[in-house]
């Protein structure tokens, strides 16, 4: 496919752009037009084919009658140039006709007779599929308004010049959802098609929608970045009277790192390209260069996805903290005792725990990384072609499902998984656990900063 190049800019910018992008599959123009004449523009480059698919073309007349929203998309060197103002959808008059009161009488007729039907079908002595939603379906939808949350300016976490966000509770209409193939604490995740694409659903219940929230707000914080997933839309729907809230994003077939070191072994280069992958997307998320700063707070296998056999993606936000230097707030630092458990670091265990410096939060983060990089050393081949089996943190030593008791009592005792000799000799894998154990330090101020981590990943190097 023809890669172009296209202006881009925002707002006032627009009048007289300068910037440009380049390795687009079409340049877009997002433009919202108010009923007084203001006339917003936003111009860009879309480097997927799906996001074609998904966004050009589209004009909407929101909720919101005194504005119009369009996005429009050309495939030729600053095509976008000249703006395109979208004359051909005309405002919503404000006038009341009879028509507009019949539609409305008919609108009101079905919402009682759903009502109606919602309120028979609840006391009808069946199983209820969602025990935890108590209210009925005109209440529960309340918490689908995610109008705070959306905003025509903002992109879909691709990058400052990134596809405009979609618009709620519209897609869910275009996909469809087939199997569930995780099932967690507070989500299912269903694989989907969206416009003959593969897409992964991370569904909510009304209980968690304040993970679901947390989740959005740091997917919408957060730029385009190749070892962080990729968020495209979020919605809200309702499943046999319960509500449910859906976070869109890439799906990737292989699933999880722990379901891959489960069923595969890894050779050396395949280990250090997953490793500096899962240390780039935490490096990004860490730096004191992006606005905010996160930690992420449930760093472990399972929260990162295989996107081939060879690189990843740091997934699952819903525990974040979020910093912004400018202000020196920190968000969602309230808990601390929270990820999972096998993975917590000595100071959370030992409740000495600093939970109002961002700093802290990181090297926390650190801790369950070292813990990820063993996994990854048992599952790589060592020179001599031995391989351990697949083995969680602490394996044998702890229960499957470990109490925060039975953590502390290892944790804090200064035990850690063993490196075994075969690790010990090996020229490579030997180097990736020294590094590995400046990471788990039970003091947190001696842990390796990300940055450090990255670069002496990326300082191994592999001889035939």
């Amino acid at each position: 496919m023809k890669r172009i190049q296209c202006l881009a800019c925002e707002y006032e910018s627009c009048l007289k752009p300068r910037e440009k992008c380049s390795g687009a599959v079409a340049c877009f123009e997002f433009i919202t037009k108010f009923l007084n004449g203001t006339t917003v523009v936003k111009k860009g480059c879309i480097d997927d084919a799906l996001y074609v698919k998904l966004q050009c073309h589209i004009v909407q007349n929101p909720e919101d009658r005194n504005l119009l929203v369009s996005t429009k998309c050309c495939f030729s060197d600053f095509c976008n140039d000249n703006p395109i103002v979208p004359d051909d959808v005309p405002f919503k008059s404000d006038t009341i006709d009879l028509k507009f009161i019949v539609i409305i009488l008919v609108a009101v007729l079905l919402v009682a007779a759903l009502l109606l039907y919602f309120a028979w079908k609840k006391r009808r002595p069946t199983k209820v599929k969602c025990p935890s939603i108590q209210e009925d379906l005109k209440e529960d939808l309340k918490s689908c308004d995610f109008s705070s949350n959306f905003d025509s300016s903002e992109t879909s976490g691709s990058g400052r010049y990134g596809q405009p966000l979609l618009t709620t509770r519209t897609v869910s209409r275009v996909i469809n959802r087939d199997v569930p193939v995780y099932k967690g604490r507070t989500n299912e995740v269903y694989r989907g098609t969206w416009l003959g694409s593969p897409v992964a659903i991370k569904a909510f219940n009304s209980r968690d929608e304040h993970i679901f929230q947390r989740e959005l707000e740091v997917y919408r914080a957060i730029n385009k970045h190749e070892n962080i997933l990729e968020f495209i839309a979020a919605d809200c729907i309702s499943v046999d009277a319960c509500t449910q809230q859906w976070l869109i994003t890439n799906y990737y077939p292989l699933g999880s790192m722990y379901d891959f070191l489960n069923t595969f072994k890894i050779d050396q280069r395949q280990c250090l390209s997953i490793l500096r992958g899962i240390i780039n997307g935490l490096d990004y998320l860490h730096s004191e260069d992006v606005v905010p700063e996160i930690a992420h707070r449930d760093i472990k296998s399972k929260n990162i996805l295989m996107k081939n056999d060879h690189n990843v993606c740091i997934a699952d936000f819903g525990l974040a903290v979020t910093f912004y230097k400018d202000t020196g707030k920190l968000i969602n630092a309230e808990k601390y005792k929270v990820g999972t458990i096998r993975y917590m670091p000595p100071e959370i265990l030992s409740d000495s725990f600093n939970s109002s410096s961002i700093v802290s939060h990181k090297q926390a983060d650190i801790y369950s990384l070292s813990l990820v990089m063993w996994e990854a050393c048992r599952r790589c081949y060592s020179r001599d072609g031995k391989v351990d089996d697949y083995s969680l943190p602490f394996g044998g030593i702890v229960p499957s499902d470990p109490s925060f008791e039975d953590m502390k009592k290892i944790v804090c005792d200064d035990q850690r998984p063993n490196i075994n000799t075969r690790m010990e000799n090996d020229p490579v894998i030997s180097r990736i656990t020294k590094i590995m154990q400046e990471c788990w330090y039970t003091s947190p101020i001696k842990r390796l900063t990300s940055l450090r981590i990255k670069k002496s990943l990326n300082k191994i190097d592999i001889f035939p």
